[in-house]
Order: C-alpha cells, then structure tokens, then sequence
C-alpha cells in the first residue's frame, strides 16, 4: 500500500475540520479567540499527537510512521485543543474568523 493511502482524516479523530487554505495555520492561534459561523472558541493548545497516529484504526496494526513525518515540517502537532466560548450551529462552508 503506497503512503499516500494510508494518510487519511480516520486516523485523526478531530471533532472540527476546517480548510484556512494554508497549512498549519491553527499552531499560531493559540491564546487568541475563533469563530466558526456564531461559535466562538479560545484556542488554548497544539495538539501533539503520540504513537496512536501510526497505527491503522481499524486494525491496530503499525503502518506508517505519522511522528516522523510530522516531524518532517518542523513539529509532530497535527491541530489545536479549544474551549467553546460561545455556543451555536456550526455549518459546511462557515467561514473561520481569528478575532
């Protein structure tokens, strides 16, 4: 199986996804204030994944070194910890604001 198939959003597990059109862009929104349509969320911490990432979730088995790559672009941190400062419905296609 090439690389390529094996890195999907499965073994991630986020609860938002979102797409700035820049990678990473999240890692520097720590301590400041999001809105995701009428959410608003404090950005309080990177997510620094552990070994869990390399393992295939449906059957446990090792098969691509996730840290290593991660670590590849300079961190092993794949998004952000967060905490609801204001609650609403989140859409498809809300815009994500850094306020």
């Amino acid at each position: 199986m090439r690389q390529e198939h094996r890195f999907r959003p499965h073994r991630w597990r986020g609860n938002v996804w979102f797409d700035t059109g820049s990678p990473w862009d999240e890692l520097d929104w720590v301590g400041k204030e999001v809105a995701i349509g009428s959410v608003v969320l404090r950005i309080r911490e990177r997510t620094e994944r552990c070994r869990a990432t390399t393992a295939n979730p449906k059957t446990g088995e090792r098969d691509i070194e996730m840290l290593r790559i991660l670590k590849g672009w300079g961190h092993q941190d794949f998004g952000v910890y967060a905490e609801v400062i204001e609650t609403g419905p989140v859409f498809i296609g809300d815009q994500v604001k850094v306020l």
